[in-house]
């Protein structure tokens, strides 16, 4: 956790449930909404099932939905990040929370990792508009 930001480190070890929304338990999704949210931030929410999930073309409907967010070639702290498979379909999210480190839950729970060696290579960074 950054100096002088906002507190997310109960979000770490948050365990990973699918469509979780709740410390008791969040998918990679609820855990962006929730640190975003922290900083005065709405990401709307998707609801669907597993089976549909990656049959949905969710990006151009997020992009659609979030006006205020503007794609960035560099992801800076509390920037946003999609993670694409090679059909371009988001499979994952995260945040950016230092340069090179992202905050993700996974099956394995919510952690920080490195962006450049992270098992999605795929994706696109979005910051908000002042």
């Amino acid at each position: 956790m950054r100096a002088n930001s906002v507190d997310w480190s109960d979000l770490l070890g948050v365990p990973y449930k699918p469509h979780g929304r709740t410390l008791a338990g969040m998918d990679c999704y609820g855990l962006l909404m929730d640190f975003e949210g922290r900083f005065g931030r709405t990401i709307i929410d998707f609801d669907y099932s597993a089976k549909d999930y990656r049959g949905k073309e969710d990006y151009p409907v997020w992009l659609e939905s979030m006006k205020h967010w503007e794609e960035t070639d560099t992801p800076k702290y509390t920037d946003a990040l999609l993670f694409f498979d090679e059909k371009k379909r988001v499979v994952h999210a995260a945040a950016c929370v230092a340069p090179n480190r992202i905050l993700h839950c996974d099956v394995k729970g919510a952690r920080v990792e490195r962006l450049d060696t992270f098992y999605y290579q795929n994706w696109k960074a979005y910051k908000w508009r002042q």
